[in-house]
């Protein structure tokens, strides 16, 4: 603890687990700004999955060109 009691600021990354859990890890100072980056990729990623998930639904849903090929994958 400080000398003025308050204790030092420390950054903290939280981690959800199925079920609930949450993991926290304390992160040195300068691990932050990679951490950072690191998340930043990660919800860019997130979104163009989402995106591709979407995309792949209206695929399955619209009504296929040719009958001939309705049971093939695309």
């Amino acid at each position: 603890m400080c000398d003025r009691g308050g204790g030092h600021p420390i950054a903290v990354l939280a981690i959800g687990y199925p079920g609930g859990r949450t993991r926290q890890i304390s992160l040195r100072k300068e691990q932050v700004p990679y951490v950072k980056r690191c998340l930043a990729n990660y919800q860019k990623l997130k979104a163009a999955i989402e995106k591709i998930c979407e995309l792949n639904q209206q695929l399955l849903r619209a009504e296929p060109a040719d009958k001939s090929k309705e049971g093939e994958l695309r």
